[in-house]
């Protein structure tokens, strides 16, 4: 894979990784420590619920404990429910985390700065390609050192919430690198249909992510060239999405399903317009000032 070097500000267009090796270091090595903080400070006096683990954090623990010492379950069934694979894939990467280091709550949160810095990595890599050096230290900063609320919900366990996001930036980032690349590509669409098919698996709120990429690159089917870098893209896309088909297999009834009610059922305009209207007033009214809250761990207290 191709890289880039350089020192200046303004944007770059490569197909390959543009390195800033200096300033996004930086960001990682802080934005890594600030959630260290988080999750070895004692739980009663940052986290919420305390010593109280959520019931989300509890299911991610149990499973990873019970495949480390022999699964009772099929692999797919170790999932929260059919629209969050991701929970299953949390678990499955924390067993060696929680082999080597205990099974201990911090450290199954410890997986969770993972998924941060891949979000504080993506967000510079998309940024430094539009906005230069300068607007992709500013962004990707913004996202280390996000406001409080957002960087304590990031350290929770749920392989469902603030990994999306982590995901879905990392869905981007390798289209664009996917797309750029010469006819010819070797291995590179299956790699990256299949990274699309684990996304897809991973969470129903990637598809939109997904569905908007393939909008956006939609008149590339229509050319000769890249027919067979789309059929290698299927190819890889059902690989990745395996572990859903597996799901629904066991389970047929759930598969267009959210919760109670089918997926279409949330678009009815009216109930959509209501919900997305007092969704807004509390975005503004209670999230965006919980968003700014000070423990008394930081030395500050309120909101």
């Amino acid at each position: 894979m191709r890289t880039t070097t350089f020192t200046n500000h303004q944007a770059v267009d490569s197909p390959g990784i543009i390195l800033d090796w200096r300033g996004l270091s930086w960001l990682l090595l802080l934005g890594a420590a600030l959630r260290l903080a988080v999750i070895f400070l004692p739980p009663d006096a940052m986290f919420e619920h305390g010593r109280n683990v959520v019931i989300e954090e509890l299911q991610r623990g149990n499973a990873a404990w019970d495949l480390r010492r022999g699964p009772i379950l099929p692999l797919y069934d170790y999932q929260l429910n059919h629209f969050w694979g991701g929970s299953a894939l949390y678990s499955w990467l924390a067993i060696p985390v929680l082999a080597v280091l205990g099974d201990t709550l911090p450290v199954l949160r410890l997986l969770t700065i993972v998924f941060s810095l891949l979000s504080i990595a993506c967000i510079h890599q998309l940024m430094v390609r539009s906005e230069g050096l300068l607007g992709a230290r500013i962004g990707a900063g913004l996202v280390a050192f996000a406001p409080p609320g957002y960087v304590l919900t990031s350290c929770y366990a749920y392989g469902t919430h603030m990994e999306s996001n982590a995901m879905s930036m990392a869905l981007v980032c390798m289209w664009i690198w996917w797309r750029r690349l010469p006819e010819g590509d070797g291995w590179a669409s299956l790699i990256f249909g299949f990274f699309v098919g684990v996304c897809a698996w991973f969470g129903y709120g990637l598809w939109l992510t997904i569905g908007v990429l393939a909008v956006l690159d939609g008149a590339s089917l229509l050319a000769r060239p890249r027919r067979i870098a789309w059929i290698k893209v299927a190819g890889g896309f059902m690989v990745g999405f395996a572990p859903w088909v597996a799901f629904m297999l066991a389970h047929p009834s759930t598969a267009m399903h959210v919760y109670d009610r089918p997926a279409w059922a949330y678009f009815d305009t009216a109930e959509w317009l209501d919900g997305l209207g007092s969704k807004l007033s509390s975005m503004v009214t209670e999230d965006a000032p919980a968003a700014m809250w000070f423990h008394p761990a930081f030395g500050s207290a309120g909101r």
